[in-house]
């Protein structure tokens, strides 16, 4: 995935509003962890509830790295995307340091043995329960020190479209061992 250029506005079906892509977003936040994001606020969006976005580093990271231009200008669409990246950001945390730009999240999960049953879960997994789906196979490849593109993983939160979980599932299932 990580030849796409998606806008967070396009992948939230959003018109365009600015060139950038989501996969930029996420590689600036990654690198910045442990250099300008520090371990307290990395630590906070660790233990943050998906669903009540009352830490502050999730609000001075969004502020600081997500291009305000990029979010949808009103609610619901705003909040929703909001609570997307309370997702991505989540799985950032867990994996801070193990962010690698040509290891796919299929192929990551693939080889530190995740589960077929629980890969299956997390391509399934829509709205509600995508956030738990997410931490959990963040959780897992953290456990086993496995590195992966977090872009992939922030395309399938905000991209409800099936070509990114068959591009994952692809990488998955030829990728493993």
């Amino acid at each position: 995935m990580t030849d796409q250029v998606m806008s967070v506005s396009q992948a939230t079906d959003e018109p365009p509003h600015s060139k950038t892509s989501i996969m930029s977003i996420v590689n600036r936040i990654a690198g910045a962890f442990g250099r300008d994001i520090g371990s307290g606020d990395i630590a906070m969006l660790r233990r943050m509830d998906l669903d009540d976005l009352g830490a502050s580093a999730f609000w001075r990271i969004i502020s600081t790295y997500v291009p305000a231009d990029t979010l949808p200008n009103h609610d619901p669409l705003l909040a929703e995307t909001e609570r997307k990246w309370a997702i991505v950001l989540n799985a950032l945390a867990i994996l801070a340091g193990l962010h690698q730009h040509n290891v796919s999240l299929g192929a990551a999960l693939a080889h530190a043995g995740f589960s077929e049953l629980r890969f299956v879960r997390l391509l399934r997994a829509r709205d509600a329960t995508l956030g738990s789906h997410v931490r959990s196979a963040a959780s897992y490849l953290a456990s086993k020190g496995q590195s992966a593109d977090c872009a992939d993983l922030a395309l399938l939160v905000f991209s409800d479209a099936e070509p990114v979980r068959r591009k994952l599932a692809r990488d998955y299932y030829y990728n493993g061992d």
